[in-house]
């Protein structure tokens, strides 16, 4: 019986299927890329949501008091100060609830804590109760989580809109507010903000003033296709494309050197013009 003669592939035709794989895959990884990336703005954006309808229980259960936007410890007492910050500092001992400012990683930039501490004062913070889960204050495309320095809290909120140690003003919305009905324009402003500092000074608030003073101290993050996802006070979220290259270089200083300086002028490679002119930090403020 004579043997069946097998069939092997010439070196053009093996040349011919390499080349369609290669084809098929330039076009399948882009795709696949930009899925993965419309799926981390979501969960974001979802994020960003939580965080915003969980301030507004929070301030329907505290007589329309606003979470406080900076960080400071949630002692114990009965001031505005000690009970209403929406997240606090590191805990030293994440397994001891903290009740004294020495129970807090001291707030000295940059702050060394490990992300155990971090988590702990995630949870000592007044959302928390209402959130339940740490993951919530984590965009999924934030690579400073395992830094010391760094953190795992995505999200701030803006100091022009929420109350904080000392309250800032926006030339177009005026003081920040303490109570939901001092919101103003809560339909379009940036409440909840993603920020990427990595020296670890961020309290919770987006810090700004843009009464012509060049004080922008905490960098914007552009981990979603060039920009960052909010939340606007009434709940919704947007996505907000970052327009000034001054911000990213701005943004990219911090991500880099937890040593840098807290003020947007003050840095030799950054434009020495106030900040209020500045088209990102107009929008925000």
């Amino acid at each position: 019986m004579p043997m069946e003669k097998k069939h092997a592939f010439t070196l053009i035709e093996l040349l011919v299927v390499i080349a369609i794989i290669a084809l098929l895959l330039s076009v399948v990884v882009p795709s696949l890329k930009k899925v993965k990336d419309t799926a981390a703005m979501k969960l974001c954006g979802s994020n960003a949501r939580q965080i915003m309808l969980t301030s507004a229980i929070y301030s329907n259960d505290n007589k329309e008091q606003v979470p406080r936007s900076t960080t400071r410890y949630n002692q114990e007492g009965d001031g505005l100060g000690n009970k209403s910050s929406w997240v606090c500092l590191p805990v030293i001992n994440p397994n001891v609830s903290p009740t004294t400012m020495g129970d807090f990683v001291p707030a000295v930039a940059p702050i060394k804590a490990t992300l155990d501490q971090r988590l702990a004062g995630i949870r000592h913070g007044t959302l928390y109760p209402y959130l339940g889960d740490t993951k919530v204050y984590n965009c999924p495309r934030d690579t400073r989580t395992q830094k010391t320095e760094g953190g795992y809290r995505s999200y701030s909120f803006n100091e022009t809109v929420f109350h904080g140690v000392s309250g800032y003003e926006s030339d177009k919305w005026g003081p920040s507010a303490q109570k939901t009905d001092e919101v103003k324009n809560p339909g379009g402003r940036m409440a909840v903000i993603e920020q990427g500092d990595t020296r670890g000074y961020n309290w919770g608030g987006l810090v700004f003033s843009s009464l012509g003073v060049n004080n922008w101290e905490e960098p914007l993050a552009y981990w979603h296709q060039g920009g960052f996802m909010y939340g606007c006070f009434d709940g919704h979220v947007e996505h907000y494309v970052i327009k000034e290259q001054s911000t990213k270089i701005y943004s990219d200083i911090f991500a880099n050197d937890p040593t840098a300086s807290i003020y947007y002028a003050n840095h030799p490679s950054l434009p020495a013009y106030p900040a209020s002119r500045n088209k990102d930090f107009y929008e925000i403020t």
